[in-house]
């Protein structure tokens, strides 16, 4: 009985260990290794998406990141996270019509 729990408990240390290098393969897996696909990861778009995913997303970010639409108080960072999102955008769209 106790050889068999003993058994049970090595099994179940061995399966954690295995089950946390599995994890940490899995997100290597899905980091985006070359500058252009970190530049579509920020947005969170994908390197081969269409045009039109392209434009309808920065669409979408401008209407979510406007300083307008903000409260006072929070229109420096609006600012700052809109102009960071659009010039992700306008490096992407430069990629794209290379």
């Amino acid at each position: 009985m106790k050889q068999e729990r003993d058994n049970a408990i090595a099994l179940i240390s061995f399966l954690v260990s295995e089950r946390k290098i599995l994890r940490s393969h899995i997100a290597n897996l899905n980091r985006p290794d070359t500058p252009a696909q970190r530049l579509y990861a920020r947005v969170g778009l994908h390197e081969g998406c269409p045009d039109f995913i392209v434009g309808a997303a920065r669409t979408a970010y401008r209407k979510a990141l406007h300083p307008d639409r903000k409260p006072e108080r929070h229109r420096v960072e609006a600012e700052r996270r809109f102009k960071e999102a659009e010039g992700a955008f306008e490096e992407i769209k430069r990629l794209r019509s290379r």
